[in-house]
């Protein structure tokens, strides 16, 4: 059986060890611990995500993870810059 996990993600568990899949195009990610490391990730300035982010350049990025396969967003964060 499938069921949703995220947006853009499901899993799925038919084969009796669960699976995270892109509701795209199916992309099979591993296991739910997995998913993160195999997703492709882009860090950019905070301002990529709307002109009123502009306050926390210098300080903190906008994080995304897509689909490696077919580039649907999967998650974003921002998260602090490191020293």
């Amino acid at each position: 059986m499938r069921r949703p996990l995220r947006e853009n993600l499901e899993l799925d568990d038919e084969s009796g060890r669960p699976r995270v899949l892109c509701t795209r195009c199916g992309f099979d990610f591993g296991d739910e611990e997995e998913w993160r490391e195999r997703s492709y990730l882009k860090r950019q300035s905070p301002t990529a995500g709307g002109p009123l982010m502009k306050d926390l350049e210098g300080q903190f990025l906008l994080e995304q993870l897509f689909c490696p396969q077919c580039k649907t967003l999967l998650d974003s964060q921002i998260v602090e810059v490191e020293p």
